[in-house]
């Protein structure tokens, strides 16, 4: 009996020991990332029945639906931020790009996806300051909801007044500065793409943060707090994208056929989506100015 007993409280310490070296693992290794109260902020143009929003997200990554956004200088592109919270990550310089994409839901040609090639987390004890190292631009791409237009642009992103700007851990996507960038950039994405955009419709939108480089050599995963739970991830065809991972080939769709050109550029990214609508009507909107599909690069 009391070899019984004995032999019973070494399994038991056993188990004890293994489960509390499985918690330290999760410790070491388990660099996360979450979102300041787990929601976005989202703003119209300058609707005086909209102030600003900060929609929830679930554990699946779902933003809840805004509703009535006003338009941007006469776009239907709301601006988004972020604040992005380091959750205990070990001291060093993260890299990230960053994409969003907008999509109309009752025209799914209607689109347009932008892209921030790297964008720079430093965390220095629990402290995050974020940054965009270089002379970056933002590349926009765009189409008609007829798909006989599509223009893919270089626009400039001063990293202080910029469309995409990083002020601490608060990431921010500035639609009227987009707009205006894209209107000083080229005539056809201004008349024909955006013009398209200054009309009530609903929107589905998506941002994806692909990690690409570490000072420390380890991988950041982004989702809700406090108890974690992963967002969806955007991974390559093949890739093991199953449940409620999306291709990367379908979360980004524009480019010269058969290419989606941002596609590749998220191969292990996590997203989240959520979907607006916009109510404030101005003139424009046709479905394209020509009869044959039309690619602009610059």
């Amino acid at each position: 009996m009391t070899t019984l007993k004995a032999r019973r409280n070494q399994l038991l310490s056993h188990a004890i020991a293994a489960l509390l070296m499985t918690g330290a693992s999760t410790v070491a290794f388990g660099q996360t990332m979450t979102l300041q109260n787990n929601q976005l902020q989202i703003a119209g143009g300058s609707g005086t029945t909209f102030s600003n929003q900060t929609p929830t997200i679930s554990t699946a990554g779902v933003v809840q639906t805004v509703l009535n956004v006003p338009s941007t200088n006469g776009v239907g592109i709301p601006s988004f931020n972020f604040t992005i919270l380091p959750d205990g990550i070990n001291n060093g310089t993260y890299d990230f790009t960053v994409g969003v994409t907008f999509v109309d839901a009752n025209v799914p040609n209607r689109r347009m996806e932008a892209e921030i090639g790297q964008l720079r987390l430093t965390v220095t004890d629990g402290v995050i300051t974020g940054t965009i190292p270089g002379s970056q631009s933002l590349r926009v791409l765009g189409r008609n909801g007829g798909g006989t237009l599509q223009v893919a642009i270089n626009v400039t992103n001063n990293s202080v007044n910029g469309p995409v700007t990083v002020t601490g851990g608060t990431v921010a996507l500035n639609a009227a500065n987009l707009i205006s960038e894209i209107r000083a950039s080229h005539n056809l994405f201004d008349t024909v793409i955006l013009a398209e955009f200054n009309q009530p419709a609903t929107y589905d939108y998506r941002i994806v943060v692909q990690q690409t480089a570490s000072s420390t050599g380890q991988t950041i995963q982004f989702g809700t707090g406090p108890t974690f739970n992963d967002f969806p991830m955007v991974k390559a065809p093949g890739g093991g994208c199953t449940g409620d991972c999306v291709e990367n080939t379908t979360a980004f769709a524009l480019g010269n056929a058969p290419v989606n050109e941002l596609a590749s550029d998220y191969i292990s990214a996590y997203t989240v989506s959520g979907r607006f609508n916009v109510v404030t009507v101005s003139s424009g909107g046709g479905g394209g100015a020509t009869t044959t599909p039309v690619n602009v690069t610059q």
